[in-house]
C-alpha cells in the first residue's frame, strides 16, 4: 500500500494494489458514518454530512465519473460530481514521466 500526499484540494490518496482499491481523503474532518453507494464504493461523511473520503474497491469495475455523480446525489452536494476532474488535475503532475 502506498500514499500520495497532495498539495491542494484533496488531502491524500492511498493505494492498495493487492486489493485493487484506493481511498481518496478529501478533508481531515472526523468521520461520523460510512455510506455504501454500491458494492464497490463507500463514502465517509462528517457530522454535517460533508464528504470526508471515498473508498473505491475493485476499481476496474467502477465508472469514476458516474460514481461521483451518484455520491453527489447521495450526500446532496452537487460539487462532488466535479471531483473526477479535480482528482485528475491533482494527480497529473505526479503522473508525468520524466525523460531518462
Amino acid at each position: 500500500m502506498g500514499c500520495i500526499p497532495l498539495k491542494d484540494g484533496f488531502k491524500m490518496i492511498s493505494i492498495d494494489n493487492e486489493a485493487g482499491a484506493i481511498y481518496i481523503q478529501v478533508t481531515n474532518n472526523k468521520i461520523q458514518k460510512t455510506l455504501e453507494i454500491d458494492d464497490n464504493v463507500f463514502v465517509d461523511v462528517d457530522a454535517k454530512g460533508k464528504l470526508v473520503g471515498v473508498e473505491l474497491i475493485r476499481i476496474a469495475q467502477v465508472e469514476i465519473p458516474g460514481i461521483f455523480e451518484a455520491i453527489a446525489k447521495k450526500i446532496k452536494d452537487p460539487s462532488v460530481a466535479d471531483y473526477p476532474q479535480e482528482i485528475s488535475r491533482e494527480l497529473s503532475p505526479l503522473c508525468q514521466l520524466q525523460p531518462v
